[in-house]
């Protein structure tokens, strides 16, 4: 491995300190993904066991995904996430969440780029071919099928509310974001 994939990985064990199960999801993540094109032996071990890990935590975050350092999901359950997604630094997804492309699209191949320190409550619809700025807040049970600018909150159906403060989307990290 090399160092840049011993950073992310040490990103992502700050920002899930206390929580040893997502932890162990994202490192075999983070090995899966790193091996998918360098050894194709340890991919196949590394993407069973990912397989064995979506089995017990209904994660479903293909290797495929490009993916920012520092992830947390604080809670492991029904995380759904396109094959066609992106997902910026430091975000926090909770359980429940669906990040999937718009099948009755022509574009179906198109899904949410999400940007950097978002937070995305539990049980959040991101739905189509959006862009989510930077520092975004998504409320819980939020349905999003619009694209968001930077430093927004997001609640219910598309409602937009300006965010004014500012604020560290890991509270396990001391990251200045100024």
């Amino acid at each position: 491995m090399d160092r840049k994939l011993q950073e992310i990985m040490m990103e992502d064990k700050k920002a899930n300190t206390n929580n040893k199960k997502t932890r162990s999801y994202l490192y075999y993540y983070r090995k899966a993904q790193w091996y998918k094109d360098r050894s194709r032996i340890k991919y196949v071990r590394n993407k069973f066991l990912l397989l064995l890990k979506f089995r017990y935590t209904g994660v479903e975050l293909k290797e495929t995904i490009h993916v920012g350092k520092g992830l947390r999901l604080p809670h492991l359950q029904g995380i759904i996430v396109s094959d066609y997604a992106t997902i910026g630094d430091y975000c926090t997804i909770y359980h429940q969440v669906t990040i999937g492309s718009n099948e009755h699209n022509i574009e179906y191949r198109n899904a949410p780029k999400i940007g950097n320190c978002v937070y995305i409550g539990a049980g959040a619809k991101l739905i189509g071919n959006i862009e989510i700025g930077d520092n975004v807040i998504i409320g819980a049970n939020a349905t999003v099928t619009k694209s968001v600018p930077n430093g927004m909150t997001v609640v219910g159906n598309n409602i937009l509310l300006k965010t004014s403060v500012k604020r560290n989307p890991h509270p396990c990290l001391d990251i200045d974001f100024e």
